[in-house]
């Protein structure tokens, strides 16, 4: 029997790292570039994340970063990003919560796209069903609203912890 396919959305990656203890500039992150002296956390089935953001920076991927780390699972790296260990190429839709509350950052304006996609496959019998109508409306909207949670996300300032300012006392 043949089945309908549709693509309900692109899978957009970002990088991310934690945003706190002064790690954005500890880590002297100031222009995509660099990254290249930054622990990059990979994880080894989704190896071409990086490649694919430092393209869409357009950069050439490091041949050797600063540092690697890697993980089995995306859940395993971004705990690591969580706890301080290095910056990953994630994508944005499981880290919105991480984004929105400010426990995550994006540092650099940048969503690269991969050439893969979410489908939603059906039987043509199907079609005019209401249940799948009405799931395939809700799950179009939740990409379109994904996108836009994506785009004002990256677009946000990133806040850098204040330097601390030595005063010496002129006498």
């Amino acid at each position: 029997m043949r089945e309908l396919t549709e693509r309900t959305a692109w899978i957009a990656l970002a990088a991310v790292m934690l945003l706190g203890l002064g790690v954005r500039l500890a880590w002297g992150l100031r222009q995509p570039s660099d990254l290249y002296k930054a622990t990059l956390i990979i994880v080894p089935h989704l190896a071409n994340d990086w490649p694919i953001w430092f393209e869409a920076a357009g950069l050439r991927a490091p041949l050797r970063p600063g540092a690697e780390v890697f993980f089995d699972n995306n859940a395993m790296a971004m705990q690591a990003v969580l706890a301080g260990v290095g910056i990953a190429a994630a994508q944005p839709l499981y880290i919105t919560d991480a984004l929105a509350t400010g426990r995550l950052v994006a540092p650099f304006p940048i969503v690269a796209t991969k050439k893969e996609a979410w489908y939603l496959e059906y039987r043509p019998g199907r079609a005019d069903d209401p249940a799948l109508i009405a799931f395939r409306e809700w799950l179009h909207g939740e990409a379109k609203r994904q996108r836009q949670i994506e785009a004002e996300l990256v677009k946000r300032p990133v806040k850098s912890q204040p330097r601390k300012v030595r005063t010496a006392a002129v006498g």
